[in-house]
């Protein structure tokens, strides 16, 4: 059975100084992974944890400071492996053609997004809602992947597969159809007799030649 989202976020969660603030963060990882951010309480917390509201304040100012000192780093650990290592692997291995490569990506953030929905689901509502986790999250993301990306393009365009456009204009295509093909899939619509292989098929066809029709 796949662990659950609060069991792998406390695997990263930081280092607790007291027994006390180690409940408290248990708790809070376990109800934000449940119910998100708004739909938590600091009194719901507090009860998990076996604690008053005035020693969580105690301990952590606000239920804002508690989730950026507990979910924040701890997704930013979590998703260094899920996320990140084999995105690099893929972007590491040599293809024949652009095709393959961008086929290669957008299959293995599926695939991410297929075994992790929670973590797919969580990183998108704090991406979207808070500027304060969005910074950093996308700092790490540059730090682990652009280089490989922009290598990638690089080359295409050398074999003469890519037209010479921005590199932030290639990234900002594929980003969004392979996150919107992602939620769709496994947040949105998940029960639907998906086809993967075909649906990337026509996201690569796509980014790769348009929605016109082609004529000549």
């Amino acid at each position: 059975m796949q662990d659950s989202l609060a069991a792998l976020l406390a695997r990263t969660a930081p280092q607790a100084s007291t027994a006390t603030q180690a409940q408290i963060i248990q708790a809070a990882l376990e109800l934000f992974a449940e119910h998100g951010y708004d739909a938590t309480t600091t009194l719901a917390i507090a009860r998990r944890a076996g604690v008053t509201e005035k020693t969580l304040f105690r301990h952590f100012g606000s239920k804002q400071q508690l989730f950026a000192r507990t979910v924040y780093p701890a997704i930013l650990r979590l998703v260094q492996p899920l996320l990140f290592e084999n995105l690099r692997a893929v972007l590491a291995e040599e293809r024949r053609s652009l095709r393959e490569t961008l086929s290669a990506i957008i299959m293995e953030r599926v695939r991410f997004a297929r075994e992790h929905p929670a973590i797919l689901k969580l990183i998108a509502q704090e991406l979207l809602l808070h500027r304060e986790f969005r910074e950093p999250f996308v700092e790490f993301w540059q730090s682990q992947l652009l280089a490989g990306i922009r290598a990638v393009l690089r080359h295409a365009r050398e074999r003469g597969q890519l037209r010479d456009l921005p590199d932030a204009a290639v990234l900002r295509a594929l980003i969004s159809l392979t996150v919107g093909y992602a939620l769709n899939r496994t947040l949105l619509d998940p029960e639907a007799d998906w086809d993967d292989e075909a649906e990337v098929r026509v996201l690569v066809d796509v980014l790769l030649n348009g929605l016109g029709a082609r004529t000549g």
